[in-house]
């Protein structure tokens, strides 16, 4: 399978092109949220969220978290 380039997309969009790719990557502050300690246990969680007086944040899902049901 042949490599593209930058310099082969650019000859063939142009430089408008690789600007809108550009934006489009994600920068280091989209990752902050990696940074976050998830806790898999709810009750460790309320105790660290009382005492350290920060909320909770639930994610839920239910059925195949593939989406095939």
């Amino acid at each position: 399978m042949p490599v593209i380039t930058t310099q082969k997309i650019r000859s063939i969009f142009g430089d408008t092109f690789i600007k809108q790719l550009e934006t489009l990557q994600p920068t280091v502050t989209d990752d902050r949220w990696k940074a976050i300690p998830w806790m898999t246990n709810i009750m460790a969680a309320r105790q660290r969220s009382v005492k350290e007086k920060l909320p909770i944040l639930m994610w839920i899902m239910v059925g195949n978290p593939q989406g095939c049901t």
